[in-house]
Order: C-alpha cells, then structure tokens, then sequence
C-alpha cells in the first residue's frame, strides 16, 4: 500500500483549484491524483481512472454548475461508496451541514480553514478509511 493520500479536486472555480493543488503538493504524503472543475467531469474521471490513480479523499465545492455539490455527494455515495468525501465550502449554514452529514461526507471545511487544520482534517479522514478497510 502506497504511503501517498492520494486526492481529487472538485471545484468549479480554477484559482482554488490549482491554489489548493499548490499547498498540498508541499506535504510529501499527498498526491492530488484528478482535478475536475465540475461533477459531470468528475465522475467521468473516476470512471476511466486507473485503480492505482483511484482518490483515497475527494475535495468537493458545494456550488458548482451544472451539477451541485449536493447532487454529487449523493451519486458518489452510491456508486462509490469507499471514497471519502470533504466538503471544501465558503457556505456553511447549519441546514447545509446537517444535510451533508446525513449524505455521509466524511468531513466539512471552510475555505477560509488555516493550513495546518485543512492538512490535519485530511490526514484523519485517510486514518479513519486505513483503519476501516484493515478491520474487514
């Protein structure tokens, strides 16, 4: 088993994309595998991926055309029910939080998160799947 996390991007927004690439390009345990700037290309992605290039973690922006966050949240949780998913908004009402805990994202971060508490939160994410997929 590799030791990179690898992660995907999903953000209709290019400067965060490629801002958020930059910062988790300096951890040495992290490898953003896939950047989509929309969920319809997301999926298509994860579709034609190789399994060694499969996310471990996905970011996903909550307001994105044509499909929203919420809208990918949920197919993701169907047809790939091992990803995790963090939720990387500028939005977060209570009613948004709670509806995406009952989707099963595995964690919620404003954009506004400071380095070292968005590098920690994905670190226990990816714990937390190691550590599941050791018990079965």
């Amino acid at each position: 088993m590799s030791d990179q996390i690898k992660i995907a991007l999903v953000d209709d927004e290019q400067l965060i994309l490629e801002g958020v690439k930059m910062l988790l390009s300096k951890e040495k345990n992290f490898s953003v595998t896939m950047m989509a700037n929309n969920g319809n290309l997301f999926l298509e992605n994860l579709e034609t991926c190789a399994e060694e290039d499969f996310p471990d973690i996905a970011l996903v922006d909550v307001q994105m055309q044509p499909m929203n966050g919420f809208e990918l949240v949920e197919i993701l949780k169907d047809k790939y029910p091992d990803l995790k998913i963090i939720i990387l908004s500028s939005h977060y009402k209570t009613s948004v939080l709670g509806y995406m805990v009952k989707l099963g994202v595995s964690a919620f971060l404003p954009k506004n998160s400071d380095k070292k508490l968005f590098i920690e939160a994905i670190s226990k994410v990816f714990e937390c799947k190691s550590s599941a997929k050791s018990r079965h």
